[in-house]
């Protein structure tokens, strides 16, 4: 989720994501492997570097929504 919600803000190279999560470059390659497979991001080369971004605009909806669940029913826990 802290992934696909950076991607919303704008397209980012895996040491960007990796950086502002602070997590390691192979941790966040594979969540970004995961979330590609699953077709939620997609890829873009900029010469030598990957560039991921969410592979449509519903899935800014989509996280939207997840987002506005989990804060209604923080209440629950």
């Amino acid at each position: 989720m802290e992934i696909l919600d950076l991607l919303i803000q704008a397209p980012k190279s895996v040491e960007e994501i990796s950086k502002e999560l602070k997590i390691s470059v192979a941790n966040t390659s594979r969540h970004l492997q995961v979330l590609r497979d699953s077709h939620l991001v997609k890829t873009e080369r900029d010469g030598n570097r990957i560039i991921y971004s969410l592979s449509s605009p519903l899935i800014t909806k989509l996280i939207q929504l997840l987002t506005d669940i989990k804060a209604k029913t923080s209440f629950l826990k």
